[in-house]
């Protein structure tokens, strides 16, 4: 592409043309091999041609207006008639468990757009020996050198389709003519996220990044993922919203410039399909958990008010207020938030269905928002009122419970029900989350003990919660109080488990039967349902030469 046009003419015409048709025999052969190719020419320039270059390279730089365009001339000037030596084609070989990772991407629902520098002839070689293309798929050609060339194929390339999967692979030329023209650009967007694969070959570093930019600004609710080993890669790095690079023998450019970087291709299943995963479920529950926890105990304080005439008196003391997500709630919910598996990596990866979770965004949504806010408001009504109602009486004393004792028995019953509640979504329980959790509600305890102990500093509470707690009326209340705000919502939990499971709660119980994590053999449900073992999806992928239609849109942008 670069090289052969600035090749300088033999002695006559026929002489040049056959040089031409001979060099370009042996590319074609050796990219149809799988072969990288490589045209290698020279130039030899005297002295004094170097010197007249070096100046103008000189003053060509310290422009600062027009410097490109004025090298990029000087160099169009010095980089021709070049006298060619030879072509070569090396083989480079896929990396280990390349179609597997590739299989498996396009088992979970995501789109796999391959763009890279290769000859047309070597990408489709490697499309087919990565598991990218198979035999039963319709290849459609886009290499038009003109626009209405580009316009004629992109209208005919569906042609004799049928029912078949479509795979789409753009020539750089073709696709440089396409990036150019807005409404070519749209129809060859549109055309692509139909397809099932596309493939860009001959394409140059810029065109990598706009093609990425492309998805990214017309795509609704696309999330873009770029992963390359080379400098020539950056560009589409740093364009997609998330860049990984791949160290390896081609330098550290692309791991410079990246978000994640690692050493084989294949790792990039655990990336998505185990962290991933995690990391979105883990994230979304933390900050969904976080609105929850503060709503039950802000709540309390607003039911309060209807009974001070709104006179901005607190039902909880202050320093109960300050220290509630501080000591009281939020050590448990960071621990989940860091080591929540719902699942094991290894039933993650048998089961790239399940990465559905963060790929449609099934969790952090404005209806999961108000769900959670509803049961905080509603538990906050149960804790609230019960305690109002259980502590509204004269004691065994014959005198009325104060304002800090209702308060202290409402704080304790909101501490006990926002970390129990978290036991709900938890699934990976071990010492550090129970410590988490029952650590939490016994420092309530512990810091109430001490701070109510200490008359000078704070007389207001002196000595409340050892007096409380030795009111059999306050365990009645707090359990009670408990019961009536958690025992909905986990009812609420088991029957959807029992009467509508999901799919992953079909892999969670036969994980929990098993008695341990195990890997997932069999589907998952019906042969219809989204989450089954990758194997399965091979299986039938072959047999049947083709997988269902996935008409969400392009999510992933390699």
């Amino acid at each position: 592409t670069m090289v052969v046009p600035r090749l300088a003419k033999l002695e006559d015409e026929a002489t040049t043309d056959k040089m031409l048709k001979e060099l370009d025999e042996a590319i074609v052969a050796f990219a149809s091999d799988g072969l990288r190719t490589l045209v290698l020419s020279k130039k030899i320039i005297s002295e004094e041609e170097y010197e007249a270059y070096a100046k103008e390279a000189k003053e060509a730089k310290l422009d600062i207006g027009n410097r490109e365009e004025r090298l990029r001339a000087l160099h169009e000037k010095l980089e021709c008639d070049l006298e060619l030596l030879g072509t070569s084609g090396v083989e480079d070989l896929l990396q280990e468990w390349v179609p597997e990772a590739i299989t498996m991407i396009k088992d979970a629902g995501l789109k796999l757009w391959v763009l890279t520098g290769d000859k047309l002839e070597t990408a489709v070689n490697i499309g087919h020996s990565c598991a990218l293309l198979h035999d039963n798929m319709h290849i459609a050609m886009l290499t038009g050198k003109t626009q209405s060339d580009c316009k004629q194929q992109i209208g005919s390339c569906m042609e004799g389709a049928g029912d078949k999967p479509v795979a789409i692979v753009v020539e750089g030329a073709a696709l440089a003519i396409y990036l150019a023209d807005k409404a070519l650009s749209m129809q060859l967007l549109q055309l692509c996220n139909d397809a099932e694969t596309v493939i860009c070959c001959r394409v140059f570093p810029m065109q990598k990044g706009a093609v990425v930019s492309l998805v990214k600004k017309n795509v609704k609710k696309a999330w873009t993922l770029s992963i390359g080993d080379g400098a020539n890669d950056v560009n589409m790095i740093q364009t997609a919203d998330i860049g990984v690079g791949i160290a390896g023998k081609e330098g550290m450019q692309a791991v410079s410039v990246s978000d994640y970087a690692f050493g084989k291709f294949h790792f990039l299943r655990r990336l998505l399909f185990v962290h991933g995963r995690w990391s979105y479920r883990r994230l979304s529950y933390t900050v969904l958990y976080s609105f929850y926890k503060n709503f039950i105990m802000i709540m309390c304080q607003v039911w309060f008010a209807a009974y001070n005439v709104a006179s901005g008196q607190t039902f909880f003391d202050e320093w109960y207020v300050s220290l509630f997500n501080l000591f009281f709630s939020g050590l448990p919910i960071i621990l989940v938030g860091v080591l929540e598996q719902d699942i094991s990596d290894e039933d993650s990866l048998n089961n790239p269905g399940a990465y559905s979770l963060g790929r449609d965004n099934k969790t952090f949504t404005i209806k999961g928002y108000v769900k959670w806010v509803t049961c905080g408001v509603l538990q906050s009504l149960a804790v609230f009122f019960l305690v109002i109602f259980g502590l509204g009486y004269a004691g065994e004393d014959g005198k009325n419970y104060d304002l800090e004792t209702i308060g202290a028995t409402a704080y304790t019953a909101c501490v006990f029900a926002v970390n129990l509640q978290l036991g709900v979504f938890t699934y990976y329980w071990n010492w550090i989350i129970h410590v988490g959790i029952w650590g939490s509600i016994a420092f309530w305890y512990i810091f109430a003990l001490i701070y109510n102990s200490l008359l000078d500093w704070f007389p207001s509470v002196y000595f409340v919660i050892q007096h409380t707690v030795t009111i059999s009326t306050y365990w009645i209340v707090v359990f009670l109080s408990i019961m009536l705000a958690l025992l909905p919502f986990y009812a609420y939990k088991a029957s959807k488990l029992q009467f509508k499971p999901k799919p992953i709660d079909v892999l969670r119980e036969r994980v929990i039967k098993k008695g341990r994590y195990a890997r997932s053999a069999t589907e998952m449900s019906d042969p219809g349902s989204e989450m089954m073992d990758s194997s399965k999806l091979r299986h039938r992928k072959h047999e049947h030469g083709q997988m269902e239609k996935d008409d969400r849109g392009p999510k992933l942008v390699v």
